[in-house]
């Protein structure tokens, strides 16, 4: 539990440094697909005996999707694993800046660090850098404002795509208002859930990676959003309702180590609220309990009525008994 709770403060750490606060961005501070292959490539070529790349499926654009493993020389399904993916929204592109500052503090950190080390002994890290390639490299080239495409690019079309996140099989077709409904119905929305579950081959490749390797145990999925009055939040499963309800002791560990990363996170500096832990369905009220008085009313009208959460990654992960 101790090691756990230090990677994740490691985690937390590199956040900081990553992702600060807003300013005018330039689209050539971020990995496109060919950046991010070659640097996952070179980290292979610098860490041999502890690095392990693996292809684990195609886009329709015919990008590969990788995993970066990270294992000093040992069977890996001999140790528990932890999976961090990345980008899964092609707009959100900071995430894969994280995710390779993770990679390379870990690697750096092997065998000079001892609480990586020990943590590498005894556990298998692996980082999913880019799972929305098409969609990264989409958005960076189009000439449309940057930073505006969410999706994949599907074999439909471009124009069209899915919203990978809404896309796992677990409550993909769960009940939801007429809103939500539409809007996850419509191949032109920004949250279409796709024609059926796993319909993408990013969620396919990455949800099989994930049944083929049982020692994973921790899943944890990065987005990027941005409020003038919120620093953030970690959105714990189930996003679909609160009738969908953890075990006791599944809860409890998720109480502790949010609690230590939120506080960590947080900049005592900045005036916005803190980071909190919220569920999905409850990020409505809780956005608008933190914005300031005279924009309430705006909050109340932007933010639609259920901010309910159908086919998520962490769902899936949490039902298939990866609660960690």
């Amino acid at each position: 539990m101790r090691l756990y709770i230090s990677l994740i403060i490691l985690i937390a750490i590199i956040s900081i440094a990553g992702c600060v606060a807003a300013k005018p961005v330039n689209r050539g501070d971020y990995y496109t697909y060919g950046q991010m292959k070659e640097a996952v490539y070179e980290l292979k070529k610098q860490y041999p005996e502890i690095v392990n790349i693996h292809d684990i499926g195609k886009t329709n654009k015919g990008r590969s999707i990788f995993v970066l493993e990270i294992n000093p020389k040992a069977e890996e399904d001999e140790k528990v694993g932890l999976l961090a993916v990345f980008a899964q929204h092609a707009d959100e592109h900071e995430t894969t800046k994280l995710g390779m500052a993770f990679a390379n503090r870990l690697l750096e950190g092997y065998k000079q660090d001892a609480a990586i080390n020990q943590y590498l002994t005894e556990k298998t890290v692996y980082i999913i850098p880019m799972a929305n390639p098409d969609g990264v490299d989409y958005d960076l080239s189009s000439e449309k404002n940057f930073a505006t495409w969410r999706k994949n690019c599907n074999s439909i079309g471009e124009a069209d795509g899915v919203d990978l996140n809404r896309n796992w099989h677990y409550q993909w077709d769960a009940p939801v208002n007429k809103k939500v409904e539409s809007n996850r119905t419509n191949p032109k929305d920004v949250s279409y859930r796709g024609s059926h579950p796993f319909s993408e081959l990013e969620t396919k490749s990455i949800s099989e990676f994930i049944m083929e390797h049982k020692n994973i145990k921790t899943f944890v999925d990065y987005h990027t959003g941005t409020c003038n009055f919120i620093q953030g939040e970690i959105l714990l499963p189930f996003c679909y309702t609160k009738e969908q309800k953890l075990s006791p002791e599944a809860a409890d560990r998720y109480n502790v180590v949010s609690s230590k990363m939120c506080n960590l996170i947080s900049d005592a500096k900045d005036t916005r609220a803190p980071y909190a832990a919220v569920r999905a369905y409850q990020m409505r009220d809780y956005v608008f309990r933190k914005a300031p008085l005279l924009l309430k009313p705006f909050v109340c009208f932007s933010l639609p009525s259920s901010t309910v959460s159908t086919g998520t990654g962490i769902d899936w992960a949490a039902a298939h008994g990866i609660r960690d």
